[in-house]
């Protein structure tokens, strides 16, 4: 790990708090406090690794943390896997994903709707 000295860590001191505060990007707080983005994730990484490691990353009602990003990506293609009987394959094609990050994401972040899912598809089998 690299020692800056002192007035390097002031002058990244404010921002590291807004960031902890939460609810904004590197790169929103970066510019708040006229930083330069990819200095300021630098200068996390080396001295602040675990609020680097956290960054980009929300907590879901279950707990788990994901990538933010993620949620928005999958977001309709979630919509669809709960409410109809189409397939993660044919899901991920249909958005442009790769269907086993796709299948991976779900089983990861909702079991729950996975088994959904799957019970949809039975009662559909059945019924057909």
């Amino acid at each position: 790990m690299r020692r800056y000295n002192p007035a390097t860590a002031a002058k990244y001191a404010d921002a590291i708090t807004r960031l902890k505060e939460g609810g904004l990007t590197t790169a929103k707080v970066a510019a708040e406090f006229g930083l330069h983005p990819e200095c300021f994730r630098q200068y996390l990484k080396e001295h602040e690794p675990e609020l680097y490691a956290r960054q980009g990353m929300v907590k879901t009602e279950s707990g788990r943390s994901m990538a933010n990003h993620s949620m928005g990506k999958y977001k309709e293609a979630l919509h669809l896997y709960a409410t109809t009987t189409e397939s993660v394959k044919s899901l991920a094609r249909r958005f442009g994903f790769n269907d086993c990050s796709f299948g991976q994401f779900i089983r990861r972040h909702f079991p729950e709707l996975h088994e959904q899912h799957q019970k949809l598809v039975q009662q559909t089998k059945k019924t057909d």
